[in-house]
C-alpha cells in the first residue's frame, strides 16, 4: 500500500506540473495531463473508499471519490488533479505517522484507555452516570 501511495503522489504531482507547463506554453494538452492525474487518483481512492465502507467507516476517501468523479464529470480536470495530489499526500503522511508510531499502536491508545478506565472507576465510586455530572 505504501508503494501505491508514493507512486500516486509522484504521478499526480507530475500531472499537475506537466499540465501547468503545457498550459503556460499554449499547448492544448494541459487538460489531458490534468485528467490523467485525476483518473489515476480516482482508481485507488475508489478502492480505499470501498474498504472503508466495508469496515463501517465513512472516511475522507468516500468524499475524495465523490469530488474526483464530480470534477471529471464537469470537466474541471485541474481541480481533480489537485484533489488527487491532496489525497496522495494525506495517504503518504498517514503511512509515515503509522511507521513512526511503531509496531505497537497501543502505545498511543494506552493513555486514552487508562483515562477511560479511571473515569469508569470514578463513576462506580460516585454512583453517578457520567463524569461530567460532578457538581
Amino acid at each position: 500500500m505504501a508503494r501505491v501511495a508514493w507512486w500516486l503522489l509522484v504521478f499526480t504531482a507530475a500531472s499537475v506540473a506537466v499540465g501547468l507547463t503545457l498550459g503556460a506554453l499554449g499547448a492544448g494538452w494541459a487538460d489531458p495531463a490534468f485528467a490523467a492525474g485525476a483518473v489515476a487518483a480516482l482508481l485507488p481512492a475508489a478502492w480505499w473508499a470501498v474498504v472503508d465502507l466495508r469496515a463501517g467507516r465513512l472516511g475522507a476517501d468516500v468524499l475524495a471519490v465523490l469530488a474526483l468523479a464530480g470534477t471529471l464529470a464537469v470537466g474541471e480536470y485541474l481541480a481533480g488533479a489537485v484533489i488527487g495530489v491532496m489525497l496522495a499526500t494525506g495517504r503518504v503522511l498517514e503511512l509515515y505517522a503509522e511507521r513512526r508510531a511503531g509496531p505497537r499502536p497501543e502505545r498511543v491508545a494506552g493513555p486514552i484507555a487508562d483515562r477511560d478506565a479511571v473515569a469508569g472507576r470514578r463513576r462506580a465510586q460516585t454512583g453517578r452516570g457520567r463524569t461530567s455530572d460532578r457538581r
